[in-house]
């Protein structure tokens, strides 16, 4: 029997999104067809059992790319489902529809990547393992980790032709 790991951001079951919906549909899915998943955000796994690593989410990559490398460092295939928004659409909202503290820091941080670091740095206070992730970010830069890990998974699914063309777009990569 296949054994597939699903990874994702450290807080995929704290703080729900599409990206838990879609990791949780895909595992029931794949079961009913008699694979095994099992789910485990750790950052240092050891996933040598795993014949496959899947990681879900893109965006918020301070997880993911670490969760990629770590694969990569025990062989394994990789499979990306990026759940990818485009930057320009992302940073639209960000400046149309954030009210509050988050206007407050979009003010503050007018650079849309560094901002999303700075939230890394800030939730790592809440998940101390996340923390160094988001400095060593802080330094690589979170477009080249994204970058990055798109050229190193084995395998990218994406969920449409539009996605397939912002990761184009937004990475200068094709292919989808």
């Amino acid at each position: 029997c296949m054994k597939i790991l699903f990874q994702s951001r450290l807080d995929i079951f704290d703080k729900r999104g599409g990206d838990t919906v879609q990791m949780l549909e895909t595992k029931a899915s794949l079961e009913k067809l008699g694979v095994s998943v099992d789910i485990d955000c750790r950052l240092n796994l050891n996933v040598s059992k795993y014949d496959i690593v899947h990681i879900f989410n893109l965006d918020w990559v301070c997880e993911t790319y670490p969760q990629i490398l770590n694969a990569k460092k025990y062989g394994k295939k990789v499979v990306l489902s990026p759940i990818h928004h485009s930057q320009k659409e992302f940073e639209r909202y960000e400046n149309e529809s954030r009210y509050g503290l988050m206007r407050i820091g979009n003010f503050l941080i007018a650079s849309q990547p560094f901002r999303d670091t700075a939230r890394n740095i800030v939730k790592g206070l809440v998940y101390p393992q996340k923390f160094k992730p988001a400095l060593f970010q802080l330094i690589t830069g979170i477009r080249k980790e994204q970058r990055l890990s798109l050229t190193l998974a084995d395998y990218v699914l994406v969920q449409t032709n539009l996605e397939a063309e912002d990761l184009a777009k937004d990475f200068g990569i094709a292919n989808f």
